[in-house]
């Protein structure tokens, strides 16, 4: 890469030693001579060089293999010079020491030289090699070439037909076709043929900025690329985006092969363990449909479970406006953690709508994004990317259907992944067979009131509905907690007794810990325990158990001190008073609408939905909320991007690109992908530890009690910060006794 960057006059002193030492070594190392440069077709000029000269070259020993690069080796003084180095006195063992073994690194592909001087030393320091053995002045002239970051120099000879040219990496493939003869497209595919150029559009998707956050980072290092038309990017974006679709395909069919192994694997160790349990009865007939049913076929196809959860690309403000234009959704699998879907939706497209400006009813062809009704609310986008993800799986090659979705519990994302109840009364009656009075009578279900539930099923009838619809624990929990505040909040509002703080952080706690610690209890007894969440807050230890409850432990022992040190008695509500005994009541309803079996049956399984939320958060690094990529198919490609990076890492994914575009991976970009792979793997094996995991875990409780008593200290100096606390300001503010005991309320943590 070259920049027009002057020459300072700080570094003619740097340029002047350098040409010192050429001189030297030119003078001393019998491999290094004036010929080395004749047979690359240019001769260096014999002509004693001026105290004007801006630059000099600076001779390299390069390697055959072309793969490394060798600095120069020091020359050593003369004799009888005057300059003596600062350690003189070891100046004679430095002489029979061996010679020092040069440094060795990796050919740099791109460097960054000044324009003027590269011009300049060809200009006034080379000769063409048919006038070399005349003593005659330099007689070579420099032309550059710009095609977006590529550069094209070509030096040629002002009075014979010698010409050479240093040329950028180009693609590979041969494009097929009738040559172009206008000079326009000859220019835009000399733009497209440059592999720097398909570098510099792939580093605007993984930097998530566009053309101008380019020309901003160009400007900061000095260079001055011609940067072509829109026209000319765009058309490599789009042979960019169409190698990343192709590819990102192959690695999501590849991904789903991988979750039905695993899930193959899975149902042969619970057959396994259900034969150790079973009699000696159990015929081949019975293993066989015990396996089926563990793989949840349908027909010839393996029912996988899959964890889905979608994000826009606008921030939603407050809880009610959700406007924004684009969303997506990743469908990733429960065993294989790896991304098996992907859905992308827009509501617009540039072309479609510029066309429709100019009235034209048939717009160019293109790539079209718009794949969203512009009349639908975006709240409707995660529950349509999960329906789209059991549609593409069941109806797609990989043999597989999806018999398990785990969703959070933010969206109707459940109603709607069942057949639609008027599609099935369609199949099964005929169309027009029945009408919305006998549907009654001829079987449409009726719900707990004895009203006719509402059709909310959006799946096809050729599409199997998942049979187990999971709620993600993490979200769960999280529920546990807002509800224990809202009870909160409802009590200071209607001046009632209420919870604290405190204890509504207690309640979401053990809500995580008790579901998290119990997935090996069976359905049963898992379903029936959860209430212990609740009745453990109003000293109510029935459904405990000893192993996380102090209440238990500290009745074990027998000394009066242990027991008060494991177990404060104070810190349980008392169900004495006509208060508590209504607090007791609300809570219950409120958190133990959670809690109770067939919520608790949602949460009893080992999947999770946080690989969702982690690559909800990458999209942001590449998609960021402030910018819109939803005109054109950016936003589906950067996104195919983070899949595949998840999927396969750094360096194969930039090795398949390139190679489907007809491009080399060049050594330095091939290393930084395997370091990055490297690290990344590292960095997750270390985060995976149970110590590490465990010191997080204990990390999180400490930054809650220590903000808490921050947040207190801070309410009592009257010095705070809450929504609509400047309405009352100059009131006296009330501290809740409470809450300013000293006391943080929290179990220790074990």
């Amino acid at each position: 890469m070259l920049s027009p960057v002057l020459p300072m006059e700080a570094d003619m002193h740097r340029v002047a030693a350098r040409k010192r030492k050429t001189s030297l070594l030119s003078t001393n190392s019998p491999d290094l001579r004036t010929s080395d440069a004749v047979s690359h077709g240019i001769t260096p000029s014999t002509t004693e060089a001026s105290d004007a000269t801006p630059c000099s070259l600076r001779r390299r020993n390069i390697a055959n293999d072309g793969t490394s690069w060798q600095t120069p080796l020091r020359a050593a003084p003369r004799r009888g010079s005057n300059e003596s180095s600062p350690d003189s006195s070891s100046s004679s063992d430095k002489e029979n020491s061996p010679a020092q073994k040069p440094f060795t690194a990796m050919t740099p592909v791109n460097v960054l030289i000044s324009l003027e001087m590269l011009t300049t030393t060809f200009e006034k320091t080379f000769l063409c090699p048919s006038r070399s053995r005349h003593k005659c002045k330099p007689s070579l002239e420099v032309e550059c070439l710009q095609f977006g970051l590529a550069t094209e120099i070509y030096i040629s000879c002002k009075h014979c037909s010698f010409s050479t040219a240093l040329l950028p990496l180009k693609q590979d493939k041969v494009r097929g076709g009738i040559a172009e003869t206008s000079p326009r497209k000859r220019e835009s595919n000399r733009f497209h043929n440059y592999s720097i150029n398909c570098l510099a559009a792939l580093l605007q998707q993984k930097l998530g900025m566009g053309l101008r956050g380019l020309e901003m980072i160009m400007a900061f290092i000095g260079l001055a690329p011609s940067y072509g038309s829109d026209d000319k990017w765009s058309k490599m974006f789009n042979a960019l985006g169409t190698a990343e679709e192709l590819i990102c395909d192959q690695v999501m069919l590849n991904n789903i092969q991988e979750e039905i192994r695993l899930t193959k694997e899975a149902a042969n160790v619970e057959c396994a363990k259900w034969l150790t349990t079973t009699d000696q009865s159990t015929t081949e007939d019975d293993k066989t449909a015990k396996l089926n049913s563990l793989l949840m076929l349908e027909g010839d196809k393996v029912g996988i479970t899959i964890g889905a959860d979608g994000a826009w690309q606008k921030r939603a403000i407050g809880r009610s406006s959700h406007n924004s234009t684009t969303g997506h959704n990743f469908g990733v699998g429960g065993l294989s953690n790896r991304i098996v879907s992907l859905q992308v939706f827009s509501k617009h497209c540039r072309i479609c709508e510029e066309a429709a400006k100019r009235d034209v009813v048939e717009p160019r062809s293109h790539r079209c994004p718009k794949n969203f009704d512009e009349g639908r609310s975006a709240k409707s986008m995660e529950a349509q990317g999960a329906v789209q993800h059991c549609v593409e799986i069941a109806t797609g090659p990989s043999g597989a259907h999806v018999a398990a979705v785990v969703t959070d519990d933010d969206s109707t994302t459940r109603s709607n992944l069942k057949h639609s109840l008027e599609d099935v009364f369609n199949q099964r009656y005929g169309v027009g067979n029945w009408t919305s009075r006998t549907k009654r009578q001829q079987g449409w279900p009726v719900g707990p009131d004895n009203k006719l539930v509402k059709d909310t099923g959006k799946l096809p009838l050729n599409v199997p509905p998942p049979k187990h619809l999971h709620s993600d624990m993490s979200h769960r929990i999280r529920g546990v907690g807002y509800a224990a505040f809202d009870c909160k909040s409802e009590a200071k509002i209607k001046n009632d007794k209420g919870l604290m703080k405190v204890e509504c952080l207690n309640l979401k706690r053990n809500m995580g810990y008790y579901v998290k610690s119990n997935q090996h209890l069976s359905d049963e007894d898992f379903n029936r325990c959860g209430m212990c969440v609740v009745q453990h807050l109003f000293n109510d230890h029935s459904l405990c158990d000893i192993k996380w409850c102090a209440n238990l432990k500290a009745q074990q022992e027998q000394d009066e001190a242990k027991r008060k040190q494991i177990d404060n008695p104070n810190k349980h509500r008392k169900i004495v008073t006509v208060a508590e005994k209504k607090l007791c009541k609300k809570v219950k309803e409120k958190v133990g609408s959670l809690l109770v079996p067939a919520k608790m049956q949602q949460v009893h399984h080992r999947f999770s939905t946080q690989k969702n939320e982690s690559l909800n958060r990458n999209a942001t690094a590449v998609a960021p909320k402030d910018r819109f990529y939803g005109g054109t198919m950016q936003l589906h490609d950067r996104l195919r991007v983070i899949a595949m990076t998840d999927s396969i890492g750094e360096h194969d994914t930039l090795f398949r690109l390139f190679s489907e575009l007809g491009f080399d991976l060049h050594p330095v970009l091939c290393r930084w992908a395997r370091n990055k792979d490297r690290d990344d793997a590292a960095r997750h094996l270390q985060r995976m530890k149970p110590e590490v995991k465990k010191k997080r875990a204990i990390g999180i409780i400490e930054k809650i009690k220590s903000g808490m008593k921050q947040e207190r200290k801070a309410t009592t100096e009257g010095m705070t910060y809450a929504t609509g606390i400047a309405n009352t300001e100059g009131d006296p503010i009330i501290v809740n006794e409470e809450d300013a005991d000293g006391v943080d309320g929290f179990d220790e943590f074990d």
